[in-house]
């Protein structure tokens, strides 16, 4: 009995987790159950995690790896598809391996200048998970929370 709470404890029980389900249904989220949903849109959500090192992410799921010229998903190239035409711009710092979650992933420091001329900044990781290729806009790293949410949203109305 103790090895199977350790197991569940280990692949996560559905019990601690809320599942997220965008306006389309074409992808499905867990998440971990102290984390606040802010808004929900076809092929994004906006989170708030309760670590202070990352206030607000924005979050989107492409249904099939995306796979770059170099052989490996790149967080820089999923980012790029994703906002193509609604973003003015998005620049990125060279890209380094990392874990997120727990998951394997690649990160990179990025900075969108939206249609408006707003520009915000933070960083982009892209993890995979089964055969989805699930991408994060974080915001404002050490940014107050409330202000980093209003910004996010504001963002997020553009896409």
């Amino acid at each position: 009995m103790r090895y199977l709470l350790l197991v569940l404890i280990l692949l996560g029980a559905p019990a601690w987790c809320e599942l997220v389900t965008d306006e389309d249904k074409t992808f499905s989220l867990e998440l971990p159950a102290d984390w606040t949903v802010l808004a929900v849109k076809a092929g994004h959500v906006i989170l708030c995690a309760p670590n202070p090192q990352l206030s607000v992410i924005l979050v989107g799921v492409e249904p099939e790896p995306i796979k770059t010229e170099a052989g490996r998903d790149s967080a820089r190239e999923v980012m790029k598809q994703a906002v193509a035409g609604q973003w003015k711009s998005l620049e990125f710092a060279p890209e380094e391996s990392t874990l997120w979650g727990g998951l394997k992933g690649w990160r990179s420091e990025a900075t969108a200048v939206l249609k408006s001329g707003k520009t915000i900044s933070g960083f982009v990781v892209l993890v995979q998970s089964k055969n989805c290729a699930y991408y994060l806009f974080c915001l404002a790293e050490n940014a107050d929370q409330s202000k980093t949410a209003t910004a996010c949203l504001e963002s997020f109305q553009e896409l």
